[in-house]
């Protein structure tokens, strides 16, 4: 899995060391809580888009106007991540978590692992120019 978390983006990849960080910070050390939080994003580089196509995608889905290819595979992530992670045979959490981290909380997911993962995905993004 250390080879698909580091083709992400460094801003991706310093996104989910934060949020792996984070959830340990909240006292969560099982490796299926920080493998969720690691690579919940990974299905993202597919689509191949910088921070100013992640912005015009991000507001083209709002408005619900026609995305291209590549921003469909942008707004897919969370389940090409989630089949990604299957074939490398993730922990489940990390599965459920990718699948499903941009909407409900799937019953497969503990309520408590759940916040403690959303509020670490919604950590401050980290810039472009950051490195891992």
């Amino acid at each position: 899995m250390a080879e698909v978390f580091f083709e992400q983006m460094t801003a991706d990849q310093r996104h989910g060391h934060h949020a792996a960080l984070s959830v340990i910070s909240d006292g969560r050390s099982a490796s299926d809580v920080i493998a969720a939080a690691l690579m919940h994003d990974i299905g993202k580089r597919h689509a191949r888009l910088g921070v100013i196509g992640r912005s015009v995608t991000s507001i083209l889905m709002l408005l619900r106007l026609p995305l291209t290819r590549r921003m469909l595979l942008y707004g897919d992530h969370g389940e090409i991540g989630a089949r990604e992670l299957t074939r490398m045979g993730a922990p489940s959490l990390a599965i459920e978590f990718a699948l499903h981290h941009q909407s409900e909380r799937p019953q497969t997911i503990e309520s408590q692992t759940w916040e403690i993962l959303i509020s670490a995905d919604q950590a401050p993004k980290a810039r472009a120019s950051d490195v891992v």
